[in-house]
């Protein structure tokens, strides 16, 4: 009988060999002790980058703290020296200003001459018939009054002189004040940026703090600017002292000039005096030639006119085709040398019409300064007979240009020197006279 065969029933599943099983562990404590090295790795790494980026970031504090000292340092020089250059743009200031004043009392004085002889212009000019000469008196009264004039002009350019140059020392003394209120404001920013520190309450992130703001300029050209501001304002003030001198010069030189032709005008006056029976040969044709003159001016005027017509029709032609070949689209709208030469007509035609202007104004001028010298001459025709009484009336009224040899203390001596009513002390014009060189 054959024996019974038993077998068990096990639910499969994967099994590993012992050798595998060995291999497994072996492998898994490898991975464990290089799990350890890499993380004793990192945890060094980690020390090294912490001490490098803390001494890194403190020697970052302290050389950018020493940088902001620096600048600060820099900033405030530049401040102490700006602020020196205003107050001597100030002193400069108030110098020119006493100079302008000055100026204007010179000539107040040559307009209070001037009025006395256009008076005894007035006077001559009622001489009438043969007496009525241009002489030597006439002669030296005009040289005193185109004197008196010049020097007039030239007190007064040299006034306007100071006034520009007031306005240049203020527009530089702003320009001088913007830089150091601006000065004033980065030293605040810097001096506060300074006692900033880790612990400060003030310190946040901020949006895209490494951005270049708009206009920010170099140090190079932050010095260029603020060493142009000081040597600009140099340069002003040495321009102003050359003009406060020059004024004062102007006045010695002009009272100087004034006195001397006063004196010869005076001797040519009472020459004349004694020449009553000298008489103009030529003043009727002189007068013909101030009238054909005049015609010739006056022609020349309507031709300068009429020219001054032709280029303004050939200006706006020009204009119109610049313009109408703008409109070209595309490739089309180029540079090409009709272009040029549209341009250059332009340009041409409007230096031509501005040429002719200035002369049309010229001549017009000429004509208005032909015109008045004819008035004068046929006055002078006209009025010879009384050329005694009103010699003797000139002399009379020419005794009161002594008087004005210096300007009136105040308005009330002016009106009287104007009108002659009463002689002004003389201790009064000789402190008055000290007037026009009280700046120097």
């Amino acid at each position: 009988m054959l024996g019974k065969i038993t077998c068990r029933m096990e639910k499969p599943a994967e099994r590993l060999s012992k050798s595998d099983w060995d291999n497994f562990t072996w492998n898994f404590a490898n991975q464990a002790e290089q799990q350890r090295e890499d993380t004793l790795r990192i945890r060094h790494e980690g020390r090294s980058i912490r001490n490098e980026s803390g001494i890194q970031a403190r020697w970052d504090t302290y050389k950018n703290n020493n940088r902001i000292r620096e600048r600060i340092t820099e900033i405030d020089n530049w401040r102490v020296t700006l602020e020196q250059t205003v107050s001597t743009v100030d002193r400069e200031l108030t110098k020119l200003g006493a100079a302008k004043e000055a100026v204007e009392q010179a000539i107040e004085t040559k307009v209070i001459d001037l009025d006395i002889v256009n008076e005894i212009l007035s006077i001559r000019g009622q001489r009438r018939g043969k007496d009525n000469v241009i002489d030597e008196a006439q002669e030296e009264l005009t040289k005193e009054t185109c004197l008196l004039k010049d020097t007039r002009n030239i007190l007064e350019k040299k006034g306007q002189e100071a006034w520009h140059q007031m306005a240049r020392l203020q527009e530089v003394r702003q320009h001088i004040l913007r830089d150091l209120n601006e000065k004033i404001i980065s030293l605040d920013i810097d001096r506060y940026l300074l006692n900033l520190n880790e612990s400060s309450s003030e310190i946040a992130f901020r949006p895209d703090p490494l951005r270049v703001p708009a206009g920010m300029m170099t140090p190079q050209a932050w010095e260029e600017q603020s060493r142009y501001n000081k040597l600009r304002a140099d340069c002003e003030l040495a321009n102003s002292v050359k003009l406060r001198e020059a004024m004062l010069l102007a006045i010695d030189q002009t009272y100087n000039d004034i006195r001397a032709q006063q004196e010869m005008t005076d001797f040519a006056m009472r020459k004349r005096l004694h020449e009553l029976t000298k008489a103009a040969n030529d003043l009727t044709h002189q007068r013909q030639k101030i009238l054909q003159e005049m015609c010739k001016v006056e022609k020349e005027i309507r031709d300068l006119e009429d020219a001054l017509m032709d280029k303004t029709n050939k200006m706006k032609l020009a204009e119109t085709r610049l313009e109408n070949r703008t409109y070209r689209f595309g490739v089309e709208l180029t540079r090409d040398d009709a272009q040029y030469g549209l341009q250059q007509e332009v340009l041409q035609l409007r230096a031509s019409v501005k040429a002719i202007q200035i002369k049309v104004n010229e001549a017009k001028k000429a004509l208005n300064m032909l015109l008045g010298f004819l008035q004068q001459l046929e006055g002078e025709i006209e009025n010879k007979n009384e050329v005694i009484v009103i010699e003797k009336q000139a002399l009379d009224v020419r005794g009161r240009v002594a008087a004005s040899a210096d300007t009136p203390l105040t308005k009330t001596d002016r009106n009287i020197a104007l009108s002659a009513t009463v002689p002004v002390p003389e201790d009064r014009r000789k402190e008055t006279g000290e007037l026009g060189r009280a700046c120097q």
